[in-house]
């Protein structure tokens, strides 16, 4: 599933052979559940079905809003969690008709939106964004109506600091509670996940993460020798103050 977890085509309610599951997981995606989020939150009511994808995918907050209306009226997204006989699904364990299970659609979910928002919050924007703009001769050729052959983009050799952090916690995305958690996420190290990432799956608030960075940084904080800097050992001044 690493390698696949950008959603670009596909559905989640009908199977088709010549698509993978993650392109059925997009096009449902994209399609029958942004329609649902349309019709039933007000503020998605004059936007594109395109512009309200982005807006659930690149905003945690809206995201959680949507998470939150997935689980107290299921009933509206009965019609796109059929599983492979074309019954409905109805717990998060339940195998969809694309081949994943609601829970493994669920952190795929998280692990897309934690990407993008490490992306936008630490990179800049996508990499799409940061392309190196044509030539002059390139934008002349544009402007007459002939073709012109674009330099071929140069591909980055490291990883940027998004990348980064998201290759160190993807791993612990999983659950949809953790979508509002996923700005507080994005001010974490990479050791710090590489260390605790496991404990981040059972913190729920932001305070319990800064309390557990506060409990490190306390832990790891070198310890004084006891001779330089902080006091004088009693051998060596005696308490009365007199010297030797």
């Amino acid at each position: 599933m690493r390698r696949s977890e950008s959603f670009r085509s596909g559905r989640i309610g009908q199977r088709e052979n010549n698509r993978t599951p993650i392109g059925q997981i997009n096009a449902t995606l994209q399609g029958p559940v942004t329609e649902i989020l349309m019709v039933n939150i007000p503020a998605f009511a004059n936007r594109t079905r395109d512009q309200v994808y982005e807006l659930v995918m690149n905003s945690p907050e809206i995201g959680d809003a949507c998470f939150k209306l997935f689980r107290s009226k299921p009933e509206l997204f009965a019609e796109v969690l059929k599983g492979p006989d074309g019954t409905p699904v109805a717990n998060d364990g339940g195998l969809l008709s694309c081949g994943r299970t609601v829970a493994q659609v669920i952190a795929l979910i998280v692990k897309n939106m934690t990407r993008r928002y490490f992306r936008n919050k630490l990179d800049g924007g996508s990499p799409a964004a940061k392309r190196t703009p044509p030539s002059w001769t390139e934008r002349l050729l544009e402007l007459a109506g002939l073709p012109a052959t674009r330099r071929p983009q140069p591909r980055s050799t490291t990883q940027s600091a998004g990348d980064r952090l998201y290759r160190a916690i993807r791993d612990y995305l999983v659950y949809e509670w953790q979508v509002r958690l996923i700005p507080k996420y994005s001010t974490l190290t990479v050791s710090f996940v590489t260390a605790n990432g496991p404990q981040l799956l059972t913190l729920r608030e932001p305070e319990e993460i800064d309390a557990l960075m506060t409990a490190k940084e306390v832990k790891d904080k070198p310890k004084s020798s006891g001779i330089v800097g902080d006091f004088v050992p009693n051998f060596i001044f005696p308490p009365d103050g007199k010297r030797p």
